[in-house]
């Protein structure tokens, strides 16, 4: 079992960069194919991390190029849209249930479904599993990089380096990193 970055993401060979006002870890120098994008709760409102991670894909698409595709998990699709972005750039894994101020997912999906998917999508994008730029939350990206890599994904992370937790998700694991970090040991165990 691996237990590397359990408390944020950060890797010897990756470099920071700074879009605006936010910095991530990332390797320069890489071309992703496309990026790959993995929800963190179930809120998609401006102050949950989904919205970050929506955010930290139009950096990366700032920094690495304009053109290249994203497959994101349906919270994200759905802060991309809330942000204007077109759905013709992302692809989206996954449905979201409006319900009032609040969007809630339908088909709960673990990162190894989500990744097995994506698989799916990148066959009918004719994109090869060997170039993917992963965005997602530093405490969660460590499982992401294992579980891809164990079906055939390769690439690198795009992390952002301040850590948020939601504190009004849905979700009550990612709220706070005394209850993610020992579900994330559980998941990690049994490759979720």
């Amino acid at each position: 079992m691996n237990l590397n970055n359990l408390f944020g993401y950060s890797r010897k060979d990756l470099d920071e960069v700074i879009i605006g006002r936010e910095s991530y870890l990332t390797k320069k120098g890489f071309s992703p194919e496309f990026f790959l994008g993995q929800a963190f709760g179930a809120d998609t409102n401006e102050r949950s991390y989904n919205h970050f991670l929506a955010q930290a894909i139009l950096n990366a698409r700032t920094y690495f190029g304009e053109d290249i595709p994203a497959i994101v998990q349906a919270e994200i699709g759905s802060c991309l849209g809330n942000l204007g972005v077109s759905g013709a750039f992302f692809h989206q894994i996954g449905e979201v249930y409006q319900s009032g101020k609040r969007s809630l997912v339908i088909s709960k999906m673990s990162t190894k479904e989500v990744l097995t998917e994506s698989k799916y999508v990148l066959n009918n994008l004719g994109l090869s599993y060997h170039s993917a730029l992963f965005v997602a939350h530093p405490y969660h990206m460590e499982r992401v990089l294992h579980i891809a890599e164990s079906i055939g994904i390769l690439g690198e992370p795009f992390v952002r380096k301040g850590v948020e937790w939601p504190k009004e998700d849905l979700q009550p694991w990612v709220r706070s990193p005394f209850v993610f970090v020992p579900r994330e040991i559980i998941a990690r165990i049994i490759n979720r």
